[in-house]
C-alpha cells in the first residue's frame, strides 16, 4: 500500500496533466515502444495495429521500469468499451486528480485517412476514427484537455509524413492549430508533433502525435 509520503512526492513532481503526459506516459510510451522494437521475434510492420497496441501493453503490464517507481500508482488498460459503438480506448493511462490521457495507436500510410477521420462501414453508417474521436469528444470526455496518436508507419519518409498529416487535419478540422513545442515534450523522439482543437462546444484539446517506423 502507498503512504501518504510517496503520494506527496508523485504529485510534487507531476503537478499538472501536462507534466505527467511529458515527463511520464510519452517517455515511458517510447521507452516501451524501443524494447518491443528491440527485443521482439515478430515483425513489426506484418502486425496489425491492434496486434503493435497489444505488443506494448504486454511490456507495460510485466516490465515495470517504464513507469518506474510510479507503476503501482498509475493504472494502464486497452480494450476500454464504451457505450457507443466502437468507442474502443486504445491505451489509457489514470491517475486520480489528473485524469486520464487516451491514446489512439494507428498503422498507416502517406495516403490513409484512418489516422484523421472516420468512413461509412460496410452498412453505409459512418464510424468515427483517429483525431476525429478527439475532436468530437468521443474517445474522451468533454472537460479532457490532452490526448494522444501514435502513428505506426512503414515505407514512408516521417517528415513528408508528417507535413501530409498536418495538411490533412488543417483540411478536415480548418480551426487546428499546430503549437511550436520543444524536443523533451516527446521524449526528444524527433518525429513528434502538436494540435490544437478548439470543439463546437468552445472547450479545447491539445493532441500529442508520435510517428514511429515499424
Amino acid at each position: 500500500m502507498l503512504n501518504n509520503t510517496f503520494f506527496q512526492e508523485f504529485y510534487a513532481s507531476f503537478p499538472t496533466e501536462q507534466s505527467i503526459i511529458e515527463g511520464l506516459y510519452i517517455p515511458a510510451i517510447i521507452n516501451a515502444y524501443h524494447y518491443v522494437l528491440s527485443n521482439t521475434t515478430k515483425k513489426l510492420r506484418d502486425l496489425k495495429e491492434n496486434d503493435l497496441r497489444d505488443e506494448l501493453m504486454i511490456i507495460f503490464q510485466d516490465r515495470h521500469q517504464f513507469l518506474g517507481k510510479y507503476h503501482k500508482y498509475v493504472n494502464t488498460s486497452s480494450e476500454q468499451t464504451k457505450v457507443i459503438i466502437r468507442k474502443r480506448t486504445d491505451l489509457e493511462f489514470f491517475v486520480t486528480g489528473l485524469g486520464s490521457f487516451i491514446v489512439e495507436c494507428k498503422q498507416f500510410t502517406t495516403y490513409d485517412l484512418s489516422y484523421i477521420k472516420g468512413e461509412n462501414n460496410k452498412d453505409g453508417v459512418y464510424i468515427e476514427n483517429g483525431v476525429e474521436r478527439f475532436v468530437k469528444a468521443i474517445y474522451v470526455r468533454e472537460e479532457d484537455k490532452y490526448a494522444g496518436m501514435l502513428g505506426f508507419y512503414k515505407n514512408n519518409t516521417p517528415t513528408e509524413l508528417i507535413a501530409n498529416l498536418q495538411k490533412k487535419i488543417k483540411k478536415y478540422f480548418p480551426k487546428t492549430e499546430f503549437p511550436n513545442f520543444q524536443p523533451e515534450q516527446f521524449s526528444h523522439h524527433p518525429h513528434s508533433f502538436l494540435s490544437y482543437h478548439p470543439r463546437e462546444d468552445e472547450t479545447e484539446i491539445t493532441v500529442y502525435h508520435c510517428i514511429l517506423p515499424i
